[in-house]
């Protein structure tokens, strides 16, 4: 069995790995947010007859 050190060591490991996960989840609810902004602005342009280029 580890000492308490490692055990401090590894919880803090995990905690670390937990916190870049939850950065990641919320970098991709900030890119799918941008894209569906995007997309409903896309949709309102075609449909007032808007052209995209």
């Amino acid at each position: 069995m580890g000492s308490p050190t490692d055990s401090a060591l590894d919880l803090d490991e995990q905690i670390s790995q937990l916190m870049q996960c939850k950065m990641v989840e919320q970098a991709i609810d900030q890119i799918m947010a941008f894209y569906c902004r995007g997309a409903y602005f896309g949709f309102m342009f075609r449909c007032f007859g808007f052209s995209g280029g």
